[in-house]
């Protein structure tokens, strides 16, 4: 994942059970989750999360894969 797939997103971190991920959110509207399937936010994920934003959406993708 390059850092310009993520561009105009912030990074923040999710806490549980001892376990902290970073999640990368966007967006003002009603929240939409987007999980990726293969390990990692691809930029095709990136890419969809922004579509959603420019729907008028906000976007949480949570890197569910990070060590």
């Amino acid at each position: 994942m390059t850092t310009s797939a993520l561009e105009g997103f912030t990074e923040t971190a999710f806490t549980h059970a001892g376990t902290t991920r970073p999640v990368f959110t966007a967006g003002t509207g009603p929240a939409v989750i987007v999980i990726h399937e293969m390990p990692g936010l691809t930029p095709l994920v990136a890419a969809f999360g922004r579509r959603v934003v420019d729907a008028g959406d906000g976007t949480f993708r949570p890197l569910t894969s990070a060590p």
